[in-house]
């Protein structure tokens, strides 16, 4: 990652990861981390939230490789090498950090009921209008970024 300062990491892979966990809805049984890179904010998660199962997608072959080495045999964690837009499936909840929000939002209309997303509050108070009960929650330790959670409408 761009990251090379060791208190940083923390804050921003390992802090807004568990900050995020700790805002999932109630009931989410399956999450998709979008473009997981190396694994954040989606293998904090699996960890913090053995209950969920945690998919982390990244189109990237190499990273994807270290995603299955890093993860290991946790039984709450898959792998998935795909191009966003060639996966098929549901999950409760989309997650993803350092990706375009209209990418999320895309992909989220089709696959999930809730996001949360990892931004910078202006990008939070921007986000589309195409979903319902958006939520920013400010990180307490960086005022520029926040966790936004919201509802995905379903169509009829």
């Amino acid at each position: 990652t761009r990251i090379t300062e060791p208190a940083e990491a923390v804050r921003r892979h390992y802090g807004e990861s568990v900050f995020l966990a700790s805002r999932l809805q109630a009931g989410v049984g399956t999450v998709i981390d979008l473009g997981s890179g190396a694994g954040f904010p989606g293998y904090p998660v699996a960890v913090i939230a053995p209950e969920v199962q945690v998919t982390l997608l990244e189109s990237d072959q190499r990273k994807a490789a270290f995603l299955r080495e890093s993860c290991g045999d946790r039984r709450n964690v898959r792998i998935l090498c795909q191009r966003s837009v060639d996966v098929t499936g549901m999950w409760s909840c989309v997650v993803s950090r350092a990706v375009r929000a209209e990418e999320v939002i895309s992909f989220a209309l089709g696959h999930a009921s809730h996001l949360a997303l990892l931004m910078s509050a202006d990008e939070g108070t921007a986000l589309s209008s195409s979903v319902a009960n958006k939520v920013p929650h400010p990180l307490p330790w960086d005022a520029s970024s926040c966790l936004v959670t919201a509802d995905v409408p379903r169509g009829t």
